[in-house]
């Protein structure tokens, strides 16, 4: 009975445990102190880079250590990494730098794409103004009635009679009474 019972209880070492712990509450985890990264590799590997980033912010002992971290943080994002390695003046880049740079022209590209749509929207309402019917005062319609009435037709020469009856005619024209006359 007692090979039955120790093939069930098993005694789970404290080591085990706490990693358990750390990979459950990883997004959790800030300063590490002198504790080696092997010991949280496990739970750092569940981390996103923003989170890796912060953490190694709090414990920079562990930013050498965790270049695995960030190549599987690289080709889980922007894929195949194949291309990575040597920058042109032929000094190694890390996985670490690799990614912002990646990242910075992500911003970049979405930051000119919202730009981009912005000023389409923008010209698309400019167009759509430009389209619509304004309907204008009737007072300012009326001037421009009046001036084109008085450049048309000169009132020089004319009697007081005259020049009401054109006044009045110009008027009931305006008001749609009568159908438009030329002035003799």
């Amino acid at each position: 009975m007692d090979r039955n019972a120790s093939a069930f209880c098993r005694v789970v070492p404290l080591k085990e445990l706490c990693q358990r712990a750390l990979v459950r509450n990883y997004d959790k985890i800030r300063y590490l102190g002198t504790t080696p990264q092997f010991l949280i590799a496990e739970a750092l590997s569940q981390c996103t880079a923003e989170q890796l980033e912060n953490i190694e912010v709090f414990n920079p002992h562990i930013i050498d250590d965790n270049e695995s971290l960030w190549r599987q943080l690289y080709t889980k994002k922007y894929g195949s990494a194949s291309s990575a390695g040597e920058a042109g003046s032929g000094i190694m880049i890390s996985w670490r730098e690799r990614y912002r740079e990646m990242r910075l022209g992500d911003e970049v590209r979405a930051h000119e794409i919202r730009e981009r749509v912005r000023d389409k929207v923008k010209e698309a309402e400019r167009e759509r103004d430009a389209r619509k019917i304004r309907i204008t005062d009737l007072k300012k319609a009326g001037s421009i009635v009046k001036a084109r009435a008085k450049s048309s037709t000169s009132t020089k020469g004319m009697s007081l009679v005259q020049k009401a009856r054109m006044e009045t005619r110009a008027r009931m024209q305006r008001m749609g009474s009568i159908p438009r006359q030329t002035v003799s």
